[in-house]
């Protein structure tokens, strides 16, 4: 779990091109003030505004994409935010931002006898 502190944090998720990840990935490395970690996974979907790569994408009615998770603290969220738009903000990236509550690595809690 998230050790106890005064400190807030949110899951930043961003859905973006699955051709972008690398780039993207190295963009979030060179903030590691703002950025500690990232995990990537694979995504497909549709909706408004959707843009199709491929034939086979048109056919499916679904895009590849890439949805890059990011826990920050919460003063962080708006550099990066603002950071990632001047680099890729004709991407076609979107981004929601939630509270997260607790986290951390998961082990047995020890009992101390």
């Amino acid at each position: 779990m998230l050790e106890p502190t005064d400190k807030t944090f949110c899951l930043l998720t961003i859905n973006l091109p699955t051709g972008l990840v690398d780039e993207f990935l190295d963009a979030l490395r060179q903030v590691p003030q703002w950025v500690s970690g990232c995990t990537v996974v694979r995504a497909e979907g549709f909706g408004i505004g959707g843009h199709y790569v491929s034939v086979l994408e048109q056919v499916r009615g679904r895009a590849n994409r890439s949805l890059a998770q990011i826990v920050l603290e919460q003063p962080h969220l708006e550099p990066t935010l603002t950071y990632l738009a001047q680099g890729f903000g004709e991407a076609g990236l979107w981004h929601w931002v939630i509270p997260v509550q607790s986290g951390g690595p998961l082990r047995l809690a020890t009992s101390s006898s």
